[in-house]
C-alpha cells in the first residue's frame, strides 16, 4: 500500500508541485490549503505517514502551531513525520513544535524527496 503524504500550504503552485512530485513517485499525496483543514482530517482519523507543511498560511494558525497541537494532543499520530517549510528563519519554532525536519524556502525538491524517503525508512 502506498505511503500518504499531506501536502499543506495555502501557495496553490507549490501545493500542486509538492502533490505531483510524490504522486509520481507512487505516493498517496493529499493537498491542503490550511493547517484548520488539515487538523480537521486527522480528528477524523485520516492519518497520513507524513507531512510537508508550510509555515504561514492566514487566516489560520501556523504550521508549526499544527505541528505542536498533534504533537501534543493526539497519541495516535507520535509516528506521524512532519517537516516543516517557510520563506522566513522558522526553523527553532518547528524544532521546539515536534517537527522530524525543516526547510527554508525556496525548496529543493530533490532534497525535499530524499529527506521524505529517509524519514519514511526508504
Amino acid at each position: 500500500m502506498a505511503k500518504k503524504i499531506y501536502v499543506v500550504d495555502d501557495n496553490d503552485d507549490i501545493r500542486q508541485i509538492a502533490v505531483d512530485l510524490y504522486s509520481r513517485r507512487n505516493y498517496n499525496a493529499v493537498g491542503f490549503s490550511d493547517a484548520d483543514s488539515l487538523l480537521e482530517t486527522i480528528a477524523k482519523g485520516e492519518l497520513p505517514d507524513l507531512i510537508l507543511m508550510d509555515t504561514d498560511m492566514p487566516p489560520g494558525i501556523k504550521g508549526y502551531e499544527a505541528c505542536k497541537k498533534l504533537k501534543e494532543t493526539n497519541r495516535n499520530v507520535n509516528h506521524i513525520k512532519i517537516i516543516g517549510m517557510s520563506g522566513n528563519d522558522y526553523k527553532d519554532e518547528w524544532t521546539r513544535a515536534g517537527a522530524d525536519h525543516y526547510f527554508s524556502k525556496p525548496l529543493n525538491l530533490f532534497e525535499v524527496l530524499s529527506k521524505t524517503k529517509e524519514l519514511l525508512g526508504e
